[in-house]
């Protein structure tokens, strides 16, 4: 995928989680079963898990610093775990085996560590009172449920993207192919 596709994809993804979260407000007093969306960062750890530890790290770190600015508004949070979660999943899949379940498990597990470490820090900090069991059933239960569905969704859409990127590519080499051709047997 072109660096170009990439961030716009991230981009549509981002503003996907807003619209969600527009749409169904996460519950903050813990009433109500309710979820909080994380589409761009699975996009994020799905694109770049391939490539090298530093590309990883600077888009992660470039996507989360993009993230917190415009979309989350909380600076340090996405900027840290962005490139933090890139880089573990793929040294993950490094050493593991390049398998769609331990990538499955590894985005689904970074996935609930982005919810979980700024609840513990909240948690740490005196500003949250509910407890860890409450706040896992009211709010982190349905995330899962709901990334899980999502997970599912971006395996297609990127499948989809890079084929049409694929075949793109295969017609402007056959162009090219043609073009050679015709200009070598003209020379003849």
């Amino acid at each position: 995928m072109k660096l170009r596709t990439f961030f716009l994809f991230l981009l549509i993804m981002a503003l996907l989680d807003t619209l969600i979260v527009y749409i169904w407000p996460p519950d903050f007093s813990f009433q109500n079963m309710s979820f909080v969306p994380h589409i761009c960062f699975m996009a994020l750890l799905l694109l770049v898990y391939k490539r090298n530890w530093i590309d990883r790290v600077l888009m992660g770190m470039l996507c989360g610093l993009i993230y917190d600015y415009f979309f989350l508004s909380t600076f340090p949070l996405s900027t840290i775990l962005f490139p933090a979660a890139s880089f573990g999943l793929g040294w993950l899949i490094e050493k593991t085996s390049d398998d769609v379940r331990w990538l499955s498990l590894g985005t689904i597990g970074c996935v609930i560590l982005l919810d979980i470490l700024p609840f513990l820090v909240s948690k740490l900090f005196g500003q949250v009172s509910v407890s860890f069991g409450r706040w896992f059933l009211h709010m982190e239960l349905m995330t899962i449920v709901f990334h899980c569905a999502a997970l599912l969704a971006l395996y297609y859409i990127i499948d989809f993207i890079d084929r049409i990127s694929m075949r793109h590519s295969n017609q402007k080499n056959a162009i090219e192919k043609k073009n050679y051709r015709r200009i070598r047997s003209f020379g003849k």
